[in-house]
């Protein structure tokens, strides 16, 4: 969205990955004596064919659509002037006046440096709309999910039951016929399982008891 009073101006977060692809790194490419780069079109659409959405450009990618010319003024703001680190143009006559400002009178020039540079001017903070950069996508492709169905059983008695008289007794496991059934482990020779990748996420979660009660037999 465009700045507040600024319709051409696009405040964007870069980060130092997308600095690298665009030559636009902070305090080597751009500097405070040459805060501004040109950024040929045909370059950002290639960077959304192959980082999508996660693409610092995204949340501008109308404009950048329909932009008519072929390279787009970006511009490196180091003292968050428009709230983040770097801001898009997006029109022509924007880009023509930041790269050829009109000339200030000189009656104007002298004003200025009567103004005193220490003087504090109080900005009021501006509350902005949250705009997406694509990383709720990797933070849900991290995420721990389920992966099973969770079965649930429930065990009761017959009505009839309730209240009759119940001995126990002791009991040989092994004189008793159909009292248990062993399922020992054996290599299937027919099965093979190769691991090739696995992306492995742990969360910390606290210690879950389920605990029920029940009146008497």
């Amino acid at each position: 969205m465009p700045f507040p009073g600024h319709p051409e101006i696009y405040p964007l977060v870069l980060t130092n990955k997308t600095q690298e692809i665009f030559n636009c790194r902070i305090d080597e490419d751009v500097t405070d004596e040459h805060p501004y780069k040109l950024i040929k079109k045909e370059d950002i659409f290639a960077d959304f064919e192959n980082r999508a959405a996660v693409s610092d450009f995204y949340p501008v990618k109308k404009i950048i659509q329909e932009y008519p010319g072929d390279e787009l003024l970006l511009v490196y703001d180091k003292d968050f002037k428009y709230g983040l680190n770097f801001y898009l143009i997006g029109t022509e006559e924007g880009k023509e006046n930041y790269l050829n400002p009109p000339e200030v009178p000189e009656e104007q020039e002298e004003y200025k440096e009567h103004i005193p540079e220490d003087i504090y001017i109080y900005k009021p903070p501006i509350c902005k709309p949250w705009v997406s950069l694509g990383s709720e996508k990797e933070i849900e492709e991290e995420s721990v999910k389920e992966s099973t169905k969770e079965i649930t059983y429930m065990i009761s008695r017959k009505r009839s039951e309730f209240g009759a008289p119940v001995k126990f007794s002791d009991q040989n496991a092994s004189s008793v016929k159909d009292a248990y059934i062993e399922c020992t482990a054996y290599p299937d020779k027919n099965f093979t399982l190769k691991q090739l990748e696995r992306d492995v996420g742990m969360q910390v979660v606290p210690k879950i008891k389920d605990t029920s009660t029940q009146t008497r037999w």
